[in-house]
């Protein structure tokens, strides 16, 4: 199987996953420069992988990951992680806890998805380098 398929095949069995993290974060928005328990909980995610990170200002996390192969390419993922002033109206069983804000943007999703790149990249750090 080749390095791409065994990363897409692992990306799947993390479907799970990837859905809870979203539904945390669409649960407990935060507005912009105010993320600090999202920030904290991107951190906790980060050290169950094991990659190292940093934070940016106060409520930017930051961290590197290398692969075990030759190489020096470097991809640079990224993702905003601040709600909107909105009032949430659709109920469900993860909507938002905190009154007048919302992930109405879907950096709910971007932060879910890259929480759950990252911990591919890290658990097959031997099928890449860089």
């Amino acid at each position: 199987m080749s390095n791409c398929l065994q990363l897409a095949k692992n990306v799947e069995n993390l479907r799970e996953y990837a859905i809870e993290l979203r539904r945390y974060f669409h649960k407990n928005p935060e507005l912009s420069t105010q993320e600090f328990q999202t920030a904290k909980k991107i951190e906790e995610e980060l050290d169950k992988v094991g990659i190292e990170h940093k934070r940016l200002a106060q409520t930017g996390v930051y961290a590197e990951l290398a692969g075990e192969l030759d190489g020096d390419k470097v991809i640079l993922l990224r993702c905003d992680t601040d709600a909107l002033p909105i009032q949430e109206e659709h109920i469900c069983e993860y909507m938002s806890d905190n009154d007048g804000v919302m992930h109405a943007c879907g950096h709910d999703g971007h932060t879910a998805a890259l929480l759950t790149a990252a911990r591919v990249l890290a658990e097959n750090k031997n099928l890449f380098g860089g």
